[in-house]
């Protein structure tokens, strides 16, 4: 239907409303009498058949609800049409007639046309008659002590008459009660709804009024002042029906919860019971025991009733904010609170002996699907990701979403099996996350890294599970395997540092348990000592001297690696003052992490060293290697551009093995090349190795670098790279890391001329 046809009815409608409400504004002031009452019919006629109408242009929910109300309100007018007739036409009035039957029909239709408007949502619709009760109890009892009981006293004379008389007050209350319970309803509602509750409400005001008029016999001509009230309902009801099928929007989501009105008119409606006993009393007349008893039971038993709905209601939401608040709302798994909860409590089946265990799972690609499909996939993905968790989880275990991309399974782990089971869970878990699967009907394949973390007891915390299986997993990101599996107290070369280890290094470097020592660096053409690489050692009290890889890897991924860095480097200038006494050119080299580099106090911490030993920036060199620099190279470069002002020297470490990229060394203000021991210790027994290295000195030369070759480690590589025209050199064939009291005797015997042949065990440095 086009847009001017709609236009056109809907102004007609309006047409025909404002007529209607002429109509009734001079209906109120004739006379009684026959043209009187045709123009209530032609009102209430015109009323009906515009709810008819306007119904049959609805759709859905509404077209059902509106197919009752019409129905209801067709009946009732049919009612008004024969008794007209009856009364005028035939001169008869006779009592019950035809016309009551149509009455009576009307009142449970309207009432389940109401019912269909509001729908209750899903369980709770003998809530809403409760509460619809408990308001309107009181005016029920009114209802019963003025109308119902004069129609049942005048049984014996006329039963018909009597039955009839009866029903009307029961229908009366039949819509009371559905009306309360619709009003209870009608928050946040469309205006047709409320036009809906007024116009039913305004029918029956008249009704009850009429009715109330019969039982205290008011003259015939003094209720038909009623009309217009009555008239009133019909055309707000057309009205109603005309703005629904208009904007055809259906009704809003009932509410659920009561209001302070409400409980207002309940409190009213109580008050009503015991105040009509009082009133029965003093005016002296019966008192109607059995009526208010009636209704006070009723009503105590719906609100015993409804007081125990609300509390399964609490429980219910008790128990629904209980789950929410360890579950999580995206993947439906666990969250970190369900998680903490599981490692603390050990479930039914479990043994004696057991420890608890956590996986950190971190998955790969995470952000890259954010940023080139969106969260909606992302969040999908993860979701995947869960529901893979969840099924490789073994019994007694729980998966769970720590925060974004970051999951974790508690598992319970033999203790006579140390660390097998988990890592044979964490082993099917990054084969499960290495199969493609659907996201949105799109094959996606992601990785993942793993950190394990043991309880060495059978009680412990997620908090400090968690604390070592993040050191494992940051660990696990840099291997092949992908899998890293903490143990405490840690100290082998290889395995990642545990969380006590951690809280005790701020403590080691106040002590002074840090040990600094120094392998030298080599001029390729004049064999002299030309400088010192700085590399720390931890001399523990518990677990002796441990190692850089016993605990830096894991310092510089909690941050706790800057203190480390500052004590390495105050060492080393201190060392570097004494040492150039006798070598005015001598500088010192300390590695600087990826964490370092992004201190924005860095350089400021250089400054005040160099100032501290009165030493030039030149002294100094900071190695930092290409991956490090890579992770974030803007705030990289403003740190490394801001010390090569300052006049430090800047080497670009370990190079070859990490990203290799020229435009790397272009853009950032390297001066030193260091090329790394892979293609150096092989070079005089590997062709491509020496291609390699002949090409990376060409290359450093080319662009203004020092040349510093690592692992030396016998005199072929020396004279090789002397050979290539190689600058510097180090590695255990022209002097081992030792500590500055013995470097020094090393650095005042001269050139390094003490080279063998023979070499015990790996490069150092």
């Amino acid at each position: 239907m086009g847009p001017d046809v709609m236009w056109r009815r809907d102004r007609t409608a309006i047409a025909a409303t404002m007529a209607a409400v002429v109509g009734i504004a001079v209906q109120a002031f004739l006379p009684s009498g026959p043209a009187r009452d045709l123009l209530f019919l032609a009102v209430a006629i015109g009323a009906a058949v515009a709810v008819v109408r306007a119904r049959r242009r609805m759709s859905g929910p509404p077209r059902r609800a509106w197919a009752l109300l019409s129905v209801g309100l067709v009946a009732w007018v049919l009612g008004d049409v024969i008794w007209t007739v009856l009364e005028w036409g035939l001169d008869v009035a006779p009592y019950p007639s035809i016309a009551d039957l149509a009455y009576l029909v009307s009142y449970p239709l309207l009432a389940m046309g109401l019912v269909r408007a509001f729908p209750a949502p899903s369980g709770r619709r003998p809530v809403w008659w409760l509460d619809a009760f408990l308001m309107m109890g009181g005016l029920l009892l009114i209802l019963w002590l003025l109308v119902l009981d004069p129609a049942l006293n005048g049984w014996g004379a006329d039963p018909a008459a009597g039955l009839v008389g009866a029903f009307y007050p029961v229908g009366d209350a039949l819509l009371i009660v559905t009306l309360a319970r619709s009003g209870n309803a009608m928050r946040e509602r469309t205006g047709a709804y409320r036009l809906v509750v007024i116009a039913v409400s305004t029918i029956l005001i008249a009704d009850l009024l009429f009715q109330v008029g019969q039982t205290w016999q008011v003259r015939a001509d003094q209720l038909s002042l009623l009309d217009p009230l009555w008239l009133v309902g019909y055309v707000l009801l057309a009205e109603a029906a005309r703005r629904q099928a208009v904007h055809d929007g259906g009704p809003l989501a009932p509410g659920t919860e009561l209001g302070g009105t409400h409980f207002v008119l309940m409190a009213g409606s109580a008050s009503v019971v015991p105040l009509t006993l009082v009133v029965s009393d003093l005016s002296g007349g019966p008192i109607p025991v059995v009526e208010v008893c009636t209704i006070g039971v009723l009503m105590v038993v719906a609100m015993m009733t409804r007081f125990w709905g609300v509390l399964g209601d609490l429980r219910a939401t008790n128990s629904r904010l209980a789950r929410d608040a360890v579950t999580d709302p995206l993947t439906g798994l666990s969250n970190a609170a369900g998680l903490d909860q599981h490692i603390g409590s050990r479930a039914e089946g479990v043994a004696e002996d057991a420890r608890p265990a956590l996986l950190l799972i971190g998955l790969d690609g995470y952000r890259d699907v954010v940023e080139t499909l969106g969260h909606r996939w992302a969040d999908e993905m993860l979701r995947a990701v869960a529901r893979d968790l969840a099924d490789v989880a073994p019994p007694h275990a729980l998966a769970a979403r720590m925060n974004r991309d970051l999951f974790g399974i508690s598992v319970w782990v033999s203790g006579d099996t140390k660390d097998t089971e988990a890592d044979a869970l964490a082993a099917r878990i990054l084969a499960r996350l290495g199969t493609a699967f659907s996201v949105s009907g799109m094959s996606v394949v992601t990785g993942a890294a793993i950190g394990v973390a043991v309880s060495p007891e059978q009680d412990a915390t997620l908090g400090r599970l968690a604390e070592r299986a993040e050191v494992a997993l940051g660990a696990a990101r840099g291997r092949t395997q992908r899998i890293a599996t903490d143990l405490p107290a840690a100290t082998g070369e290889g395995g990642p540092a545990g969380a006590a280890l951690l809280h005790d290094l701020v403590g080691g470097v106040e002590r002074g348990e840090l040990v600094v020592e120094f392998q030298p660096v080599t001029s390729v053409a004049t064999h002299d000592v030309m400088g010192a690489e700085a590399l720390v050692r931890w001399r523990h009290p518990v677990h002796g001297l441990l190692g850089p890889a016993a605990f830096v890897p894991a310092a510089e991924r909690t941050g706790l690696i800057r203190p480390v860095t500052l004590a390495v480097i105050d060492t080393a200038l201190r060392w570097c003052a004494t040492w150039r006494e006798s070598s005015p050119e001598f500088t010192v080299a300390v590695n600087v992490s990826a964490h370092d580099l992004h201190d924005p106090r860095l350089v400021d911490d250089v400054r005040a060293a160099l100032d501290r030993h009165a030493l030039p920036a030149s002294a100094l060199t900071l190695e930092v290697t290409e991956t490090m620099a890579m992770r974030d190279v803007p705030r990289g470069e403003r740190t490394l551009r801001a010390l090569a002002t300052l006049g430090v020297q800047l080497a670009v470490d370990d190079y070859g093995v990490g990203y290799g990229s020229l435009n790397y060394l272009r853009r950032l203000p390297f001066t030193v090349l260091k090329v790394d021991r892979t293609f150096v210790a092989p070079a005089t027994t590997d062709s491509v190795c020496a291609a390699i290295l002949r090409s990376t000195v060409a290359l450093g030369h080319a662009l203004g670098m020092h040349v510093v070759a690592e692992g030396v480690e016998d005199h072929a590589t020396f004279a090789l790279l002397a050979e290539l025209g190689c600058d510097s050199a180090q590695g255990w064939a022209l002097g081992r890391p030792t500590t500055p009291q013995a470097f020094s005797r090393h650095l005042v015997g001269g050139p390094a001329a003490s080279m063998v042949s023979a070499l015990d065990g790996p490069n150092g440095s």
